[in-house]
């Protein structure tokens, strides 16, 4: 009886997580592919671990959606760890509405946060909070997102796109 309790809590769990996907993206560097999506209802939490390291968690939130855009790029077919991601993530409130701007120190009004991911050697992965750089959002019947953003402390590829 338990485990099937615990079956279907989990079973709500997912169906109470809504995504939206949307895949007219301009600005994608030609080497990799980008995705864009919307996770309704959670915030970003940035956490710390022993070591320092930022990382990320998605809380369940209904006042909050995430705005993530993605930049994959694949690595070699023989490799285990040849991947390389750079993600954008913005929380925004769920009642957004509107067009805003924001620059430089004003994007963590948003919670803007960039995440670097590989096995990149001499460079520095990880979460960090974006701090330099344009964002403009506008909610129409869909999102159109402009940012253009730069990280000083690590090398990124993802630094300007367009979604419309």
């Amino acid at each position: 009886m338990m485990k099937y309790l615990i079956l279907f809590i989990l079973v709500l769990f997912f169906l109470g997580c809504k995504t939206h996907t949307n895949q007219n993206i301009k600005n994608c560097p030609e080497d990799g592919v980008c995705t864009f999506k919307i996770t309704e209802a959670h915030r970003l939490k940035v956490k710390s671990d022993d070591l320092g390291q930022k990382y990320y968690q998605l809380i369940p939130s209904a006042n909050h959606h995430i705005l993530q855009y993605t930049y994959l790029v694949k690595g070699s077919e023989n490799t285990m760890d040849g991947n390389q991601t750079e993600t954008l993530l913005i929380e925004i409130p769920s009642d957004f509405k509107g067009k805003i701007s924001k620059s430089d120190e004003s994007l963590q009004d948003f919670k803007m946060i960039f995440d670097k991911q590989c096995f990149c050697r001499d460079q520095k992965v990880g979460v960090f909070e974006v701090k330099n750089g344009t964002l403009t959002l506008e909610k129409t019947a869909t999102f159109q997102w402009e940012a253009e953003f730069f990280i000083p402390e690590i090398s990124h590829v993802l630094k300007k796109f367009n979604i419309k």
